[in-house]
């Protein structure tokens, strides 16, 4: 058994089978609605459109994925943190030993535009706040990613979700940050990386969401994904992060807080990271220099 979590190592492989079998379900489901007679509707969560948007096929994809992972929180007394039934912000789901983290369809924005940055994300995150099974399923690409502590980060049909020039630095950004007044400082930066790094510029990607922005990071060198700390509600949930936080910590890759701590997903006054902000790199050099520089005024 891992120090990191309470489950044996054949356990950690039964609950990861179960994640892929709901992330499938939920995807299998997606990729078949018409995605041009969808409606959707604004919740009252965060600053940004992404944030806010739901439509129905949101809320039943987190049915599917919940049936699916039923068994396993009677069977192993699991707590649950879905998306869209975080109720009255109520913290049962953090006395467990482990709770599943779920974002039955991350980039709902992209979803319904018809575009092909959205995923389901599924997590077990431990009382430590590390999240020890991470599962992504991207609908339109057909591509599996799954890790578990201890066991490895495993790729399937993970082709480049972005085919990134090999003498440029990649920048994914969600288009929150696109109009943010300090985003010309953070290219500017980056551009000063991609020169000490002999890259002949950055290439900025937009119109995905956290999860997809966090794969294409995780399969195309040279790249980057982050979201600055910032005052206002939002920077993404736990469920947008807890999964590729996974698939980055047992890839040897780089998923850490703005300041360089390591993610946590177990905090009890907000699910929200715009406190924290976030930083996807599988570059050390890119990570570092994001580091030591003031990428945010």
């Amino acid at each position: 058994m891992n120090c990191n979590s309470p489950f044996s190592d054949q356990e950690l492989s039964i609950l990861t089978s179960l994640a892929v079998k709901a992330a499938k379900s939920a995807g299998q489901y997606q990729r078949s609605v018409d995605r041009g007679a969808i409606k959707s509707s604004l919740k009252e969560t965060g600053h940004s459109l992404a944030s806010q948007i739901v439509t129905q096929i949101d809320l039943q994809s987190e049915s599917i994925i919940k049936e699916t992972l039923s068994k396993s929180i009677h069977d192993y007394d699991l707590g649950w943190l879905g998306e869209e039934s975080l109720i009255n912000n109520s913290h049962d789901y953090l006395q467990k030993k482990a709770f599943w983290c779920v974002d039955p369809l991350d980039g709902t924005l992209p979803f319904v535009r018809g575009l092909e940055g959205y995923a389901v994300s599924i997590a077990l995150v431990g009382q430590q706040g590390n999240a020890i099974i991470g599962v992504v399923y991207l609908p339109f690409y057909q591509t599996l990613m799954t890790a578990a502590t201890g066991l490895g980060c495993q790729l399937y049909n993970a082709r480049p979700l972005i085919i990134n020039e090999p003498d440029k630095l990649l920048f994914l950004v969600d288009s929150s940050l696109l109009t943010a007044s300090y985003f010309p400082n953070i290219v500017e930066n980056l551009n000063d990386c991609a020169d000490k790094m002999s890259l002949s510029d950055v290439e900025v990607i937009s119109g995905a969401g956290a999860v997809a922005n966090a794969c294409s990071v995780l399969v195309n060198q040279n790249s980057v994904y982050l979201k600055p700390p910032k005052p206002e509600t939002g920077g993404g949930s736990v469920w947008d992060f807890a999964a590729t936080a996974c698939l980055f910590d047992e890839s040897s890759k780089y998923a850490k807080t703005y300041s360089g701590e390591l993610l946590k997903f177990n905090n009890p006054d907000t699910t929200y990271m715009n406190h924290l902000g976030i930083i996807y790199s599988e570059n050390k050099t890119i990570f570092d220099f994001i580091q030591n520089t003031n990428m945010a005024t």
